[in-house]
């Protein structure tokens, strides 16, 4: 709980981290300078230009489903959530909640567990059983 009540942790940058940092780009800057580079002789040209075209497409769909993550997280769910929050608020209970947990090759004592759990928190609701 106290986690959660910390403050965010502003960035702080150190010289020796940055020292480090600064290292690192100049040892990579110094290697891709000194490296002798055929990627685009002949027929490896275009199997890079193939790659590249598929790599490109491939994080282009990653960044959409980051973006939409995003827009879900700050800008729709916030809202849903204080409608939900008003409408339990009120009073208002489900005349039944079902539940579905994968038991498959789990241990006995797992399961029972998980079932005490959620009897627990369906009586803390005050949702009535049948």
């Amino acid at each position: 709980m106290a986690s959660k009540i910390e403050k965010k942790r502003r960035f702080e940058c150190k010289a020796a981290e940055l020292f480090k940092l600064y290292l690192y780009i100049g040892v990579l800057m110094f290697l891709i300078i000194e490296t002798p580079n055929r990627i685009w002789d002949g027929d490896l040209g275009k199997v890079t230009i193939a790659l590249g075209a598929l790599a490109v497409w491939r994080y282009s769909w990653w960044m959409t489903h980051v973006v939409r993550a995003i827009i879900y997280a700050r800008m729709r769910y916030p809202g849903i959530k204080r409608r939900a929050e008003r409408l339990w608020d009120s009073g208002w209970r489900p005349s039944r909640v079902f539940f579905m947990m994968t038991t498959f090759l789990e241990h006995p004592e797992t399961c029972e567990k998980v079932l005490l759990s959620i009897s627990r928190e369906i009586e803390s609701t005050g949702i009535k059983g049948p």
